[in-house]
């Protein structure tokens, strides 16, 4: 297969001079990219097709990146470049050197300094505002993946965010009772075998399996919007839109004094968008949490209606209602489900017990619970979680 056969010719047009100052772009950075590597990359985007952004992605990063303390810088850096070039040329200039005086020179260390607005009072601010730190050092980037949500910066909480959007989940698989083909199954398929004996004269070449079909599992979220969980809101929200983007049978609401179903505001592509309409939707945000009364609007409005249904609740566990009805609703709601998730920011503490009254009546139904307080924390959910069946 030759790269003419693939995507045309690749000495053509502006991919090489793009490609050039991509490499260009990471050497800015401090990654060492020198003639023989981006050459390798020439060779390899020759053999892939460049319109599959991963495939593009992984071919460069095989050929230009050596070192794993390079691979942060070269996954931003590659999110940036094809995604505005004329953006990321204006912030690699603001690494390249002024020639200022040794002795008053501040040391530029920020890649996304051009996106920072010039003045607070400026009448067309840029549109994207991201402050990403392509310059980290490996110690840095870990800091930053192991750092509780409620004590980041605002220049780090923009960071992690950014790191949040590109988590990968895959939704929990259940197997169904409808059957499917398959060749690792010890299951006969008679039916299929029958019919293959009549076709050929009463001869059978092989016995046919058959296994069950798995499809997604239908999925509930509830988010707790009230004033303890404030700090983490906005980036578990940002996390569930765009780790479960893909997902059919995903239903998200909210809950602080009352249910908020947020269907819509996840029907948005844009994060920001969704965080817009949440605003719009949300009246009860950094109040107090009654859990009973949203799942029992949950119950009355939207019941669930399959039993393999995984309900996923992310919340303190610090309930003003009553007791006694919060036992009532996680009682009819067990019932009807296949599995309660209980995802709490306090299981950050190892000394943490839910002695709370609304968490001590939710650590007696969860089938599991896990801490939702970081960056790394949610990468390890989204593992746990697509395992679940």
């Amino acid at each position: 297969m030759t790269p003419q056969s693939i995507y045309g010719n690749a000495r053509a047009g502006k991919f090489i001079p793009n490609l050039l100052g991509f490499a260009r772009a990471l050497r800015v950075a401090g990654v060492p990219v020198d003639t023989s590597k981006v050459l390798n990359a020439l060779q390899a985007v020759a053999y892939i097709d460049i319109a599959h952004k991963d495939d593009f992605a992984l071919a460069l990063q095989s050929s230009l990146i050596q070192r794993h303390e390079d691979l942060a810088i070269f996954d931003q850096m590659f999110a940036l470049y094809f995604k505005d070039r004329q953006l990321a040329q204006q912030l690699m200039g603001q690494l390249l050197p002024k020639n200022p005086s040794p002795s008053t020179a501040p040391k530029q260390s920020r890649v996304w300094d051009a996106l920072r607005p010039q003045s607070t009072a400026s009448k067309n601010p840029p549109a994207t505002q991201t402050l990403l730190d392509l310059t980290m050092t490996a110690s840095q980037v870990e800091r930053l993946r192991q750092a509780d949500f409620q004590h980041l910066t605002a220049q780090e909480y923009q960071i992690v965010e950014h790191w949040v959007k590109k988590i990968k989940w895959s939704p929990p698989i259940i197997p169904s009772r409808r059957k499917r083909a398959s060749t690792r199954s010890h299951d006969l398929d008679w039916q299929r075998a029958i019919q293959n004996w009549v076709q050929q004269d009463g001869d059978l070449f092989h016995l046919p399996t058959i296994a069950n079909r798995n499809l997604p599992a239908p999925v509930v979220f509830l988010i707790d919007v009230s004033g303890s969980m404030h700090r983490y809101t906005r980036m578990l929200l940002v996390f569930l839109h765009q780790a479960t983007r893909y997902w059919k049978n995903r239903r998200v609401f909210s809950i602080g004094t009352q249910l908020s179903n947020l269907q819509w505001a996840f029907a948005k592509d844009n994060p920001d968008e969704m965080l817009k309409w949440v605003n719009l939707q949300v009246k009860d945000y950094a109040g107090g949490t009654q859990l009973s009364t949203g799942l029992k609007s949950l119950r009355q409005k939207y019941p669930i209606q399959h039993s393999k249904t995984i309900f996923i609740l992310i919340s303190d566990g610090l309930d003003t209602g009553e007791k006694s009805s919060l036992h009532y609703e996680l009682a009819s709601l067990h019932a009807k489900i296949g599995k309660f998730v209980w995802l709490n920011p306090l299981l950050r503490y190892d000394q943490y017990q839910p002695s709370a009254s609304g968490a001590s009546v939710l650590f007696q139904y969860a089938d599991q619970m896990l801490a939702v307080h970081n960056l790394e924390h949610l990468e390890n959910l989204a593992r746990a979680l697509s395992e679940i069946s």
